[in-house]
């Protein structure tokens, strides 16, 4: 007579018996630990970015976007939940730098560093600029970034 479909004897089981708990075990440890998502600094901050206007507080002007080909290209991503990095591609340069992101309305580029290298007026108006920002502000999809020396960045989404 079989027993247990096919299990004739007490050894099969046994390690039918220990063999299938093990096996749910192990099958619920995988699937329940998943790599967890990175929490985001501000969440309406990450993504592409296109810069659109650098206006000088002080003397109410703007920089001039010459040609369509001159373009800075910002993304921010988040690694936890008040900083991030920023990657920007400028003409010329590529830059990436550490962003701190505390508050809502704070924003720090601690580590940023300018590099003396040529860029066109349009890219030097952001690698100039952007490593002074304080604080931003987001209307819809624009990203106004205002900086320490009186200047006003302004991005849309890409």
């Amino acid at each position: 007579m079989q027993r247990f479909g096919g299990l004739d004897n007490h050894k099969d089981y046994m390690f039918m018996k220990t063999f299938i708990p093990v096996l749910i075990a192990s099958f619920t440890l995988c699937t329940s630990c998943s790599k967890q998502s990175v929490v985001s600094p501000r969440p309406q901050l990450e993504g592409k970015w296109r810069l659109i206007e650098v206006k000088d507080i002080a003397n109410d002007s703007l920089v001039a976007q010459r040609n369509s080909t001159e373009s800075v290209i910002v993304d921010f991503v988040g690694i936890n939940e008040s900083s991030g990095i920023m990657y920007a591609n400028t003409t010329f340069n590529k830059i990436e730098t550490q962003f701190l992101a505390v508050s809502a309305t704070s924003i720090k580029f601690p580590q940023y560093v300018c590099a003396k290298t040529y860029d066109s007026a349009w890219g030097r108006a952001f690698l100039d600029n952007i490593g002074f920002a304080e604080s931003y502000t987001l209307a819809g999809t624009i990203l106004s970034i205002k900086t320490g020396n009186l200047m006003v960045l302004r991005f849309t989404r890409q």
